[in-house]
């Protein structure tokens, strides 16, 4: 029997603070049809709303692995992995994870037809520009952080334009890696493994 207390103090030890997003249909379903979301619902994503299930912590670490090309073969590439435990945070299908003492760095394309910012939340917008043009926040445009949703304050971009941004990562809990369950003591709940992605698991 498997005692699970060491990989509590594992996890308090050397784990990292999450926030776990919980998944619930939205109202907008209708399985006759043959979508995870009706068009034009603004309160859902793939058919779920959110709710913050608070604080949690765990273990997240990168993995190598390797997937199959039909192309070049195997490829090796490198996964994001949760391990918690299940009475501490009991994910499920369409799941969210924040990654709340992370900042990334990225460069995203904006489209004036949308003028909103995508990426995980938001937190700060380092420059936004286009191929002659570096635009002065205040003066040139202004951006909400909660929605991404930039306003332009002269005519801006003709089409598309770059936003240089820093964000707290967020990452769809894919599903337990499928690892055979050691039987635990009496009390105890095996430690469960899961893959983080950045994009959303297969309908």
């Amino acid at each position: 029997m498997l005692n699970t207390a060491p990989f509590r103090l594992l996890i308090r030890q050397a784990g990292r603070n999450f926030e776990w997003l919980k998944a619930t249909p939205c109202s907008c379903y209708d399985p006759r049809e043959n979508y995870d979301q009706q068009p034009g619902c603004p309160s859902c994503e793939h058919g779920y709303v959110y709710r913050s299930q608070g604080i949690k912590r765990g273990l997240i670490a990168p993995r190598k692995t390797h997937i199959l090309h039909p192309d070049l073969g195997w490829v090796p590439v490198v996964e994001t992995t949760l391990t918690t435990l299940p009475d501490e945070a009991a994910f499920g299908r369409f799941d969210k994870v924040v990654l709340v003492d992370q900042i990334a760095r990225e460069r995203v394309r904006v489209s004036r037809t949308t003028d909103r910012i995508t990426v995980g939340r938001l937190r700060k917008v380092v420059q936004l520009s286009d191929n002659d043009t570096i635009y002065s926040p205040r003066t040139d445009y202004q951006v909400d952080l909660a929605t991404g949703q930039v306003t332009w304050l002269t005519t801006g971009p003709e089409k598309v334009y770059a936003a240089d941004v820093e964000f707290v990562p967020i990452m769809w809990y894919i599903g337990q890696d499928g690892q055979l369950e050691v039987p635990a003591m009496p009390g105890h709940q095996t430690p469960i493994t899961g893959t983080l992605s950045q994009t959303p698991p297969s309908a």
